[in-house]
């Protein structure tokens, strides 16, 4: 008999120990799955606040005719009095894309115009690059329109870019 209790004492141990340890795993899950969906609901809510921040978010890219004095205006119409935070340009020429970040803080108030510079683009650290200074070789010209958020924080809005072929 008195092993008859020592057995009945271990399946009882037994027990208590998957027990406890299908609570301990339960909880970790919970933990990890908690912290899981809190980062996607934060990355969620910021993308949301970008979208809404340059939903009336509208540039319109005017160049002159003149190929002797040749200018881009970069014209702001947005309706709800935002102001554009600078903007950031992409050249085509041939089979290359200029990107140039030198215009990034130009700020462009509502129904305001800013003359695009073009003839030497800078890198984003600020490192001139060279290759279309000729007007008669571009091809296409994009403006990407960056506004200010709630938080100071300055946001490209790729989705309300304007492009130009010429």
């Amino acid at each position: 008999m008195i092993y008859i209790k020592k057995k009945g004492m271990s399946t009882l141990i037994s027990t208590v120990l998957l027990v406890s340890f299908a609570v301990i795993l339960g909880i970790v899950i919970i933990g990890w799955g908690n912290r899981l969906i809190q980062s996607n609901i934060d990355k969620g809510e910021e993308r949301i606040g970008t979208d809404l921040e340059c939903l009336n978010v509208n540039v319109k890219i005017t160049p002159t005719s003149d190929l002797d004095d040749f200018k881009v205006f970069v014209q702001n119409n947005n309706m709800k009095e935002q102001e554009i935070k600078g903007f950031i340009s992409r050249f085509g020429i041939g089979n290359k894309i200029y990107v140039d970040y030198k215009n990034e803080g130009t700020i462009i108030e509502s129904f305001g115009v800013a003359v695009l510079e073009y003839d030497t683009a800078e890198d984003r650290n600020g490192v001139p690059v060279g290759g279309y200074d000729n007007p008669s070789e571009l091809e296409t010209i994009e403006v990407i329109p960056r506004v200010v958020l709630d938080n100071e924080g300055v946001v490209d809005c790729e989705k309300k870019s304007a492009k130009f072929i010429l």
